[in-house]
C-alpha cells in the first residue's frame, strides 16, 4: 500500500474556475474607464513608470519608441493667464486626439509630454504632422508659439539624443 496521506482532494477544474474568478476580481478593481479615443492621459508618477516599463520593454524586445516634448508658449505677452490656460486645455485635447489609445500624454507646465510606444523614426514625422495640421485645422497652431523635441527611445543606449522637430 502507499505510504502517504490524502490531506485534501483539489478538482483541477474548481482549482482553475477560482483562479480565474480571482483574477477577474482583480482585475475588475484595478479597471479604470478609460476614454473612447486618443491617449491616456497621466500625471507624473504615472508617466514616470510607464516610461521606465517602456524603457525596460524596448530592451527586451529590440523594440523603438518615441518620447515628444511640445512646448508651448504665448506669442503676445498681452495673453493674460486665464486665455492662455484656455488655450492650453484647447492645445492638449486636440493634441490628446491626434494620439492612438496605447499612447500616453502628460502636461507639466507649458509642456505636454507623450509616449508612444511601437514607434518609428518615419511613423514619428506622420504623428508629428497629424498634430500640426489638426491644430491648424482648429486654429490653436497660431495663437501659439510651438516647438516639439523628440527622442528615440530603443534598446540600450541606441537613441540617446533629442531630435529638434521643426513645426
Amino acid at each position: 500500500m502507499d505510504n502517504y496521506i490524502i490531506i485534501e482532494e483539489w478538482n483541477v477544474s474548481d482549482v482553475t474556475r477560482d483562479v480565474n474568478m480571482d483574477l477577474n476580481e482583480f482585475n475588475e478593481s484595478i479597471r479604470v474607464e478609460g476614454t473612447e479615443s486618443g491617449a491616456e492621459w497621466v500625471d507624473q508618477t504615472q508617466f514616470a513608470a510607464i516610461y521606465n516599463y517602456m524603457k525596460r520593454f524596448n530592451n527586451s524586445y529590440n523594440a523603438i519608441s518615441c518620447e515628444l516634448m511640445i512646448t508651448v508658449n504665448p506669442i503676445m505677452d498681452d495673453n493674460d493667464d486665464v486665455e492662455f490656460e484656455d488655450i492650453m486645455d484647447e492645445f492638449g485635447s486636440e493634441v490628446h486626439g491626434c494620439l492612438r489609445k496605447s499612447d500616453s500624454i502628460m502636461r507639466k507646465g507649458n509642456s505636454f509630454y507623450l509616449l508612444l510606444p511601437e514607434m518609428t523614426e518615419q511613423n514619428k514625422l506622420v504623428v508629428i504632422n497629424r498634430i500640426k495640421s489638426r491644430l491648424q485645422d482648429n486654429g490653436v497652431y497660431y495663437l501659439v508659439d510651438i516647438s516639439i523635441d523628440a527622442m528615440m527611445i530603443g534598446p540600450e543606449m541606441e537613441y540617446a539624443t533629442w531630435n529638434k522637430v521643426a513645426v
